[in-house]
């Protein structure tokens, strides 16, 4: 072979020549495969290398991409990460989060992304099963939906909310309901010990009392503030009953008065005022004149005036 046709080799095997009427593809086989240059300083390939060797982890890789036991970076899981956080940043439902807690437009953003389009749109389900003396509040669940709005409660969030306030509100009532039983038969012990034989006719007192003045607003009030089962209030009951003479006097049967004078002077004073629609019976008063004195009399002599 002359020398002009030899070619110069820097150590590595010289390339085969290109073989007469060979392909570019037999041609490119029958060459030796080069080598891979090495990495430009200050790549990222070069400081992948160098952790290697070092064995310590560089400050640029996070501790959950490396890999102690083989002292190198995970850089599969590196790349899936930061492909997930390019299709997170560029997603058009990204929300942006308030910068502080007075950021009131950050915040609504936040809100609209979370809550329904308004409030009627919560669902809470089936209303709960409650006692027949609980009723359910129809304002406070509407007062409810407008607080959850407001604070940008999402569908999930406010049903919670809504289930254990109620199932809480379930338990309190029925604790209630306990304790004033637990009362009640309490009253009724110590009214008993308090009385002992004379209890039934001291609580017939305490009943006519509250049948003659316990008009319904009163007797809401003392089963509200649990008062009815108060022994202080038994005895109350009980005392008027005995001043106003017993269950005979409260019952409306009239009793005579110490002193009938003073209803003798106040008949005889109706009578003057009132005589002509007293004694006409066509007057158009006459009837109710008639009925007032009536009482004069039955106040005074425990009967109608003859």
């Amino acid at each position: 072979m002359s020398e002009t046709a030899s070619i110069e080799t820097t150590g590595a095997e010289a390339a085969a020549p290109p073989i007469e009427g060979g392909s570019f593809l037999t041609d490119m086989a029958s060459q030796p495969v080069p080598e891979a240059p090495p990495p430009a300083a200050g790549s990222a390939d070069e400081a992948i290398q160098q952790a290697v060797v070092d064995g310590e982890r560089p400050e640029w890789v996070p501790e959950k991409f490396w890999d102690a036991e083989k002292k190198q970076p995970r850089t599969e899981d590196m790349g899936k990460a930061y492909v997930n956080l390019e299709k997170l940043m560029s997603s058009q439902d990204r929300v942006t989060l308030p910068t502080s807690e007075d950021d009131d437009e950050g915040h609504e953003r936040l809100f609209a992304a979370l809550r329904p389009k308004e409030q009627d749109a919560y669902d809470f389900g089936e209303r709960p099963e409650l006692p027949p003396d609980l009723p359910y509040d129809e304002d406070s669940e509407q007062a409810y939906r407008n607080w959850a709005f407001a604070n940008g409660l999402s569908q999930r969030q406010a049903r919670g909310l809504y289930e254990g306030f109620v199932k809480k509100q379930i338990e309190a009532h029925a604790n209630y309901a306990k304790v004033r039983q637990e009362q009640r038969t309490q009253l009724q012990h110590s009214m008993q010990r308090e009385y002992g034989n004379g209890y039934d006719a001291a609580l017939q007192r305490a009943r006519s009392t509250m049948t003659k003045y316990g008009d319904p607003d009163f007797v809401q009030y003392l089963n509200e503030t649990g008062l009815g089962n108060d022994p202080r209030m038994l005895r109350f009951a009980e005392r008027v009953g005995k001043d106003m003479n017993g269950e005979t006097r409260l019952v409306g049967k009239p009793q005579a008065q110490a002193n009938p004078q003073d209803y003798q002077a106040a008949i005889a004073t109706f009578n003057q005022k009132n005589e002509k629609a007293l004694f006409d019976r066509s007057h158009p008063d006459h009837g109710r004149v008639v009925a007032e004195r009536n009482k004069l009399f039955e106040a005074a002599y425990g009967g109608d005036a003859a």
